[in-house]
């Protein structure tokens, strides 16, 4: 089996987060923010109310309903194994961390012991629509990681939801190909 398609694991939304990456940075270097256990990762919600500060937010929950929004945060030194979502289809994720050495893979098995795989390397600022369904492993080799990610209130497959968004206008032009 060949390498998995960039365009079938993720797609960058065109507009960038504006002041989220600075609230979730200065929220996670609280020393009290509440940490919850969430699927193998440390969790803590965000307000409903930055949907109503995010212009890319707004327009996505116009698309499709957002259900909550939270950061997590996988600890140092941490691999989370290959995996697909059980409870999602595909999400959203904006990378808060800028300065660790981490990995978000996707891979395609091609025996019992190999994978092809392809990096997501998360630019700076940047909403991506995520395909929570092709496996995925993240590999933190560093500091503690955080991510923003997001839920939708349906569970949407993301073939699905990267049509809805590339006709509105809502991902980067070469993500919109298909």
């Amino acid at each position: 089996m060949a390498a998995p398609r960039a365009a079938d694991c993720y797609a960058p939304l065109r507009r960038r987060a504006e002041g989220l990456v600075e609230h979730c940075r200065q929220l996670v270097a609280r020393d009290n923010p509440l940490w919850l256990p969430h699927f193998g990762f440390l969790a803590t919600p965000l307000s409903r109310d930055w949907i109503a500060h995010e212009p890319a937010l707004q327009a996505v929950e116009q698309l499709c309903p957002i259900a909550q929004l939270g950061i997590l945060q996988m600890p140092d030194h941490w691999v989370y194994h290959w995996h697909r979502d059980q409870n999602r289809q595909a999400c959203i994720n904006l990378l808060i961390s800028s300065e660790h050495h981490s990995h978000t893979l996707f891979g395609n098995s091609v025996s019992d012991t190999s994978m092809h795989c392809l990096e997501l390397e998360y630019e700076p600022g940047r909403f991506y629509l995520f395909n929570n369904q092709v496996p995925h492993s993240v590999i933190n080799l560093d500091v503690n990681r955080f991510l923003f990610s997001l839920e939708f209130a349906e569970p949407i497959p993301y073939a699905e939801l990267k049509q809805r968004f590339a006709t509105s206008g809502l991902l980067e032009p070469e993500a919109s190909e298909p």
